[in-house]
């Protein structure tokens, strides 16, 4: 697989995304977090990279489709983790945000239980 696959365009993108929308535990990629702009406001984003310099890539999507939007480099700091998976985060931008509250206060609980 590392030889031939991971080769291919796409296939990494592929393969992490269907990792996220199963709720991989593995999965490094696509995870869901919430953005903060520091005005007040926060945004859905998808964690798709780590850089490793306090920086992270995150996909910021649009409802209702999900995965059309900029890709941007922003601080990690900024970026708060949800504990969700990019099934339920993908629902959620479906149906144009309704149920965004009872994603952050499931994901706030299930960060309470750790």
């Amino acid at each position: 697989q590392e030889k031939t696959l991971e080769k291919l365009p796409l296939y990494r993108f592929v393969k992490s995304m269907v990792a996220g929308l199963l709720g991989a535990e593995k999965s490094a990629s696509f995870k869901p977090g919430l953005f903060d702009a520091g005005n007040g406001t926060k945004e859905i984003v998808y964690v798709i990279e780590d850089l490793g310099d306090g920086t992270l890539t995150a996909l910021f999507p649009y409802a209702p489709t999900g995965f059309a939007r900029p890709i941007k480099i922003v601080p990690q700091a900024s970026v708060e983790s949800v504990d969700a998976s990019l099934g339920d985060v993908s629902l959620v931008l479906n149906h144009m945000g309704l149920g965004v509250g009872r994603l952050l206060k499931s994901s706030k609980e299930c960060g309470a239980a750790k």
